[in-house]
């Protein structure tokens, strides 16, 4: 499971295991045998900064598997492994309109099949690509390098990342994928949105080339 904070010991939901309420509560992961993986198993820890001077906002994120983890795979495999949990290291920083982010995100897989790690209560788009070619992680699991980034030009909020995907068990290059989106907020009360999306998968040895495109219109009252 994930427990995410700030450094002023706010805690907020990590976007992997939804849903949560807005106190931070978790809620279990459902294994493939339909039974809650136990409770705090791992944590996310992200620290904020920021500079007064040059307003300049680094930020920091890790998860990783912690001792007597359920999840972490266990020495000498057999039928009792449990499924494994994300290792996760992101960095990045704000300076003024612009942003720049870099990370790298483990689900861990294995050889056999039906023993990656799934996160079924996930908001899958938001992660490893808007392709949509890993809402379920394959079974050699996936590794996905991952650098990018922001800009606000006037009204238009701007994102541009680029990701690379292998294996996490098996030695196999997945692809590589670009993600690019521009947003503006607009009317009166700048309740409504108009974005612009794109993404553009290269497969390499998993699945095949997608190219896709959104543009959507969003209303909040």
């Amino acid at each position: 499971m994930f427990v995410r904070g700030r450094a002023r010991l706010s805690v907020r939901e990590s976007p992997r295991l939804e849903p949560r309420s807005e106190r931070g509560e978790i809620v279990p992961i459902v294994g493939r045998d339909e039974e809650p993986i136990g409770a705090f198993d791992s944590y996310v820890v992200r620290v904020v900064g920021a500079g007064a001077a040059d307003r300049v906002e680094p930020s920091v994120q890790v998860a990783a598997p912690i001792e007597g983890d359920p999840q972490a795979p266990q020495d000498g495999g057999g039928e009792d492994d449990r499924l494994r949990v994300p290792d996760l290291l992101e960095g990045g920083a704000t300076f003024g309109r612009f942003g720049l982010r870099a990370g790298y995100e483990v689900l861990g897989g294995d050889s056999r099949p039906n023993r990656a790690f799934q996160t079924p209560l996930a908001t899958l788009h938001a992660f490893n690509g808007w392709a949509d070619k890993f809402l379920t992680t394959p079974a050699g699991g996936i590794e996905d390098l991952y650098v990018g980034g922001s800009a606000s030009v006037g009204p238009v909020a701007l994102q541009l990342v680029w990701h690379d995907y292998q294996a996490e068990a098996i030695d196999m290059d997945y692809g590589s994928e670009w993600n690019a989106s521009a947003a503006m907020k607009f009317g009166a009360k700048k309740n409504y949105e108009a974005m612009l999306k794109f993404a553009d998968y290269r497969a390499d040895r998993f699945a095949t080339d997608t190219t896709k495109v959104w543009v959507q219109v969003s209303a909040a009252f």
